[in-house]
């Protein structure tokens, strides 16, 4: 097995906070959490970016991949560096 693979695997392409997300189901709280609730808030993100582009005038970000993996590097920056 190529553990260069497997490696690379684990490692999201993008991410978002998923841990602890309040959700009502017939007016009760309840408490979710992973990707079902990672998943949606960056399709949101996407979704808000998308409406200001399309309010400026400018076309919607569509397909994703080449932005994410070709020019990640200008357009995603990590935030917090570990010391």
């Amino acid at each position: 097995m190529d553990i260069t693979a497997w490696v690379i695997q684990g490692i999201p392409d993008v991410s978002a906070q998923g841990d602890n997300f309040v959700i009502y189901v017939n007016g009760a709280a309840r408490s979710v959490g992973g990707t079902s609730a990672a998943t949606p808030t960056f399709a949101s993100i996407v979704s808000l970016l998308n409406d200001a582009r399309i309010a400026s005038g400018k076309p919607p970000l569509g397909f994703l991949n080449p932005l994410v993996y070709f020019e990640g590097g200008q357009c995603f920056q990590r935030y917090h560096r570990w010391k």
